[in-house]
């Protein structure tokens, strides 16, 4: 009887109960039909149009199933789709035939946009034929596939350019060629062989060309004519020569084959005058002088009329590769005749001074120690290119290797066609070189590949060089990459790869945690691609990332 009260109590919010009656007297009112809820939905075999469906209910949604899922007495109300029949099964239905349903079935489309739908040839998008039909349903036919045909009255293939029609095909007596500058004579029409008639037989535009000769008038009476002057005719004219390039029809020395003298006159006609011409007769010779000191050599000389740049008339320089070296030069203590006069350091020469070079590899240090002497002293260079006088290995001449060094001293280290990883420097300074790795390894095969080229996996010092690192690993990929900070010697206590101690971190929230649930096999970190931070994780030292290495 308790549990009946309970049920009915529940069920007064759903119906209208009276209060007046005593729930435990014997005249007990009827709530069998607010009970009978066989499928638990809510709702009685009374409200409910089908108690033995629990998704069957009034205020259910409505699904497009062919049942009534809402008990309004309608089926499928608001969720079936519209086809359109397609009855040429080209893809596209006719607007005006349609149907309700739940899924598409055969001759039915869900595009309703065919203009003829007995035409599988005809559809929106279908290419436009010159057949009189709109093949392609935008309301205009045989648009762009008609073409313009030419009357070819005299029938030698090529048209009347001012008389054409348009259509599909060439009518008889048209043709696709406009080309032709008279269409009442066969002999005239484009590539016709020119004839001397007065005609224009190639329809070039130009009458008679090439068949007449053209002639050139001859004033001085030199054989060569003026090409300003001229006669187009079958026979020489007198007065005309057949040869032209006459540059001075007023003189006859002057012509093509006259000889070139040093005068300021064009001779030869060759458009060169005097030092310009290859060919001068009367040039004078002058000597190279290469160091341009005023004094040159005979190694190489030049023929011309007026003095060229980088010659001289004088041949008594006794080293033309030098310009503090010939007669006129003061001579200096450096063991070199700077005088030309044949002896060494002779008068009162002045001492030269030398650098320090202590790694003996003939390059001397801008910093170092000098002395002054004629001779070169022991240990000092006369240069001061070394960037590094304590290696004999590092020098202008050294070939750059990867190796975190500035080898060849100009001003990079480790150039990227010597690496095997793209290199990158930190902050633009290009004696910091990082190396970018992208072939995938493990911790201790990117250490080892690291120390191989002089390098260690990345030590992270601060804020500012871990946003770079990670910033510049974002440019080449977002995946993880292998940093040298791990904690294999002690569980827990994180160290850089060369044993030195952490002095900043970037953990990710959460991190390190070696492992989910605490494994113990994460003990390597990498910089944690997969958030937007600039964080840590640890992970398996045996898992394969992108790894980062930096110079010692």
């Amino acid at each position: 009887m308790r549990n009946r009260v309970v049920a009915i109590s529940l069920l007064c919010g759903m119906a209208a109960c009276s209060t007046d009656k005593d729930p435990f007297s014997d005249e007990e009112e009827d709530w069998s039909h607010l009970l009978d809820d066989a499928d638990g939905d809510g709702f009685g075999s009374e409200g409910d149009c089908n108690d033995s469906e629990s998704v069957i209910f009034p205020g259910a949604e409505e699904l497009c199933d062919g049942i009534d899922n809402d008990c309004d007495g309608e089926i499928d109300e608001n969720v079936t789709t519209t086809y359109f029949a397609d009855i040429d099964g080209d893809g596209f239905g006719d607007a005006s035939v349609t149907t309700e349903a739940c899924q598409i079935t055969d001759g039915w489309v869900l595009t309703g946009n065919d203009c003829d739908d007995s035409d599988p040839t005809t559809y929106p998008g279908a290419a436009e034929r010159c057949d009189d039909i709109d093949n392609d349903c935008d309301t205009i036919i045989d648009e762009d596939v008609s073409s313009d045909w030419y009357a070819d009255t005299d029938e030698d293939g090529f048209g009347d350019p001012d008389n054409h029609i348009e259509e599909c095909d060439p009518p008889s007596g048209y043709v696709a060629d406009d080309d032709d500058c008279d269409d009442s004579t066969p002999s005239v029409f484009p590539g016709a062989s020119e004839i001397c008639d007065e005609m224009d037989n190639d329809c070039d535009g130009v009458v008679d060309e090439g068949v007449t000769n053209t002639y050139y008038e001859d004033v001085d009476g030199d054989a060569w004519g003026n090409p300003d002057i001229t006669m187009e005719a079958c026979d020489l004219p007198g007065g005309y020569s057949a040869s032209v390039g006459d540059c001075d029809d007023t003189n006859e020395n002057i012509h093509p084959e006259a000889s070139e003298i040093c005068n300021g006159i064009d001779d030869d006609c060759d458009d060169n005058i005097d030092d310009d011409d290859a060919d001068i007769s009367d040039a004078s010779t002058w000597y190279i002088d290469y160091d341009a000191d005023g004094f040159g050599t005979s190694t190489l000389t030049l023929e011309a009329c007026n003095q060229p740049v980088g010659y001289v008339s004088d041949t008594t320089d006794c080293d033309d590769t030098d310009a503090d070296i010939n007669p006129d030069a003061e001579e200096v203590c450096n063991g070199i005749d700077d005088n030309c006069d044949g002896a060494t350091d002779d008068g009162s020469a002045a001492p030269m001074i030398w650098y320090e070079d202590a790694d003996e590899d003939g390059y001397g240090n801008p910093d170092g120690a000098t002395s002054e002497a004629c001779d070169q002293p022991s240990g000092y260079s006369d240069n001061t290119d070394d960037c590094d006088d304590s290696d004999y290995d590092i020098n202008p001449a050294a070939a750059e290797e990867c190796n975190g060094y500035d080898d060849d001293c100009d001003g990079t280290s480790d150039n990227a066609s010597v690496c095997p990883c793209d290199v990158e420097y930190y902050d633009g300074d290009t004696t910091l070189p990082y190396m970018f790795c992208t072939d995938a390894q493990s911790w201790s095969d990117a250490q080892t590949t690291c120390d191989t080229y002089g390098y260690h996996l990345l030590t992270i010092d601060d804020d500012t060089e871990n946003g770079w690192a990670d910033d510049t690993a974002d440019t080449y990929s977002t995946s993880k990459w292998w940093i040298g900070l791990n904690d294999r010697t002690t569980e827990g206590t994180f160290e850089w790869e060369d044993g030195s101690t952490v002095s900043y971190t970037n953990w990710q929230s959460g991190e390190p945690n070696n492992g989910s649930g605490g494994s113990g096999n994460e003990d390597c970190v990498q910089l944690n691609r997969y958030h937007p931070l600039q964080t840590w994780n640890d992970e398996p030292c045996s898992d394969t990332f992108y790894f980062v290495c930096e110079a010692w």
